[in-house]
């Protein structure tokens, strides 16, 4: 994939979702990346048309959400051409397998595809295979991050594709140890979804900067993302220490809980109430706020600032909460009813309040580097300015990654800090920071 220089700021979006809805999924299991055993080789999947019929071929095909990212198909030029001219122009296609029920594939916007044609003139045949652009995000367009597709040959190239993906995003040091813990709990959270088809295996990584931001923090934090891959005895926690995670706060509510807690009243409730309204008669109360706790990550993973006036972000909002209840209810509602409930919960998600209280720093905290500082080190304005001064005045040119160097660096922060720990997170800081 191409590496794109990551942005001077992190892109503007909403604030993160709350520890204790976060902090669960830092123990999850470890699921490395589903990959073929084999090369992608093309999978005969059923007969393409739209408004047109052409006999054009699927020959594998990936949807996230009801969106489709992948698609290899094969067929008469000029049948061929129709079909990828109805999905730019943001229509409607069907597949229809042989052994099951037709499936409709659409594409939220225009220009969202990069094609790879070959033609074979001699037998009267055209293969065109049309990937996501988000295979290769922008990211100095922060309006068009939504979600970046990884089409995963080897878990570890879906890692490293994951890890830049990451960099750029945040336009900070992510350590490359951090990458399992980051990739499960993405999963367990549903900051990370596999994609549904045959014929390839990918994944769409979610990019909202404060989502994994909150992670990483409360990661660091709780010592469940080491700062260091090789750290002394009691300057980290292992990955997934889950009696210190416990100790410090309970966890979320269990799937179903027959008595709402004080956390489900007021977290999920707009949601909750929302899906009464709409499913009491047909769901019971239990099942009611289930789904409510459910749906919580899945719509609050849209909200992004402006969203409610981004018709592609409303779009895949809308996917998202259809994709979920499609799957979990359809044996006990009709389609339209569906679509009912789905258009409800999106306008329920323009009460939602996710945001926290805005943080007020002092004035003299003037920069990104002194900001960053203010926060590890509790607040401590004098101690922030002293490191500043020093670091400023007594650092060696092009220190990073230069042992001695580096080393020199952090006797400067033991002149203030005696706290071993603090020392190593306050270091970390000031390494990922441009001004130093």
């Amino acid at each position: 994939m191409s590496h794109l220089p990551p942005p001077q700021t992190p892109p503007i979006t909403s604030p993160p979702p709350p520890t204790h809805y976060l902090r669960p999924h830092l123990t999850a299991p470890h699921i490395p990346p589903d990959c073929p055993d084999s090369p992608i080789t093309p999978v005969y999947c059923g007969e393409l048309s739209g408004a047109i019929s052409g006999d054009v071929y699927s020959y594998g095909y990936l949807t996230l959400g009801n969106q489709l990212v992948y698609l290899n198909m094969g067929g008469p030029r000029m049948a061929v051409e129709a079909i990828r001219s109805r999905l730019s122009r943001g229509e409607i296609i069907h597949l229809t397998p042989e052994d099951a029920p037709a499936e409709e594939f659409t594409v939220t916007g225009m220009g969202k595809f990069e094609d790879y044609t070959e033609n074979m003139s001699s037998h009267h045949f055209q293969n065109t295979i049309l990937i996501h652009r988000n295979l290769t995000p922008n990211y100095n367009d922060p309006d068009t991050l939504t979600f970046a597709l990884i089409l995963a040959k080897s878990p570890k190239q879906v890692y490293s594709a994951f890890h830049q993906h990451l960099h750029q995003l945040l336009g900070v040091a992510v350590f490359p140890h951090w990458i399992p813990t980051l990739w499960a709990t993405g999963l367990s959270a549903k900051f990370i979804e596999k994609c549904n088809g045959v014929g390839a295996v990918g994944y769409g990584i979610y990019l909202k900067a404060t989502d994994w931001e909150s992670i990483i923090a409360l990661g660091v934090s709780t010592g469940a993302l080491p700062l260091s891959e090789t750290a002394e005895s009691g300057d980290t926690i292992t990955i997934l220490d889950v009696n210190k995670l416990e100790a410090s706060t309970p966890l979320s509510p269990s799937p179903i809980s027959p008595t709402p807690d004080p956390l489900s009243t007021s977290l999920y409730a707009p949601i909750h109430a929302v899906l009464s309204q709409h499913l009491s008669h047909k769901l019971d109360a239990d099942t009611l706020w289930s789904h409510a706790r459910d749906l919580y990550p899945i719509i609050t993973k849209h909200i992004t600032v402006g969203w409610q006036h981004s018709r592609d972000r409303q779009r895949e909002m809308h996917s998202g909460i259809f994709g979920y209840l499609y799957t979990r209810t359809t044996q006990h509602i009709r389609y339209q009813e569906l679509l009912d409930v789905v258009e409800a919960l999106r306008e329920c998600a323009k009460t939602l309040d996710v945001a926290p209280a805005p943080f007020v720093y002092p004035i003299t905290m003037d920069s990104d580097g002194r900001r960053a500082l203010y926060r590890v080190v509790g607040e401590n304005e004098t101690l922030v300015l002293l490191l500043d001064e020093d670091i400023q005045r007594l650092k060696k040119a092009d220190w990073r990654g230069n042992v001695m160097k580096e080393r020199g660096i952090r006797e400067i922060l033991a002149r203030h800090i005696n706290d071993e720990s603090l020392l190593n997170k306050v270091f970390w800081v000031v390494k990922t920071q441009g001004e130093y």
